[in-house]
């Protein structure tokens, strides 16, 4: 056995002992200027609760759109529609269509970095301090439940 496949193995157990990663509630608010919808209120900032039950993970099915919030830049979306699986496996976690995991894990979280991503169409966005790189924070922790056999999975 390499080292690799050790750490792997060690990790695994770890997390099975410890009954997994708890995750608290999150609560994100996005600010946008909103000129054009109500030009009689310049510089509105709108606010969107975007909550997270139990354990921060909110599952996507491929085909199904959802409404996707992402920043980048200056740039602010709120609330994008976005359909999972649509271009090159987005919302799957992980690069590309490559399943890395025991389990899949289709989030809301990884389809609105692959949207961000696919938005900038900039390389450095796949990286965690790239312009999507909130998002990224938020889908590697998806990710890498895909990894604990005892969380909740989402398998597309």
């Amino acid at each position: 056995m390499t080292f690799s496949e050790q750490a792997l193995y060690a990790t695994l157990v770890t997390w099975q002992q410890s009954g997994g990663i708890p995750l608290g509630r999150k609560v994100y608010s996005l600010a946008r200027r909103d000129v054009a919808a109500q030009p009689t209120q310049p510089n509105r900032e709108r606010v969107v609760s975007k909550s997270f039950e139990d354990d921060g993970i909110e599952c996507v099915r491929e085909g199904t759109s959802y409404l996707a919030s992402f920043d980048f830049d200056d740039t602010v979306v709120i609330e994008q529609s976005v359909t999972a699986g649509e271009r090159n496996c987005d919302g799957l976690c992980g690069p590309d269509c490559v399943r890395l995991t025991p389990f899949e894990m289709w989030t809301l979280d990884c389809l609105e970095h692959d949207a961000c991503c696919g938005a900038t169409d900039s390389p450095d966005c796949w990286a965690p301090l790239g312009q999507c790189g909130d998002e990224y924070e938020h889908a590697i922790a998806d990710f890498l439940r895909g990894f604990d056999p005892l969380s909740r999975h989402c398998g597309g």
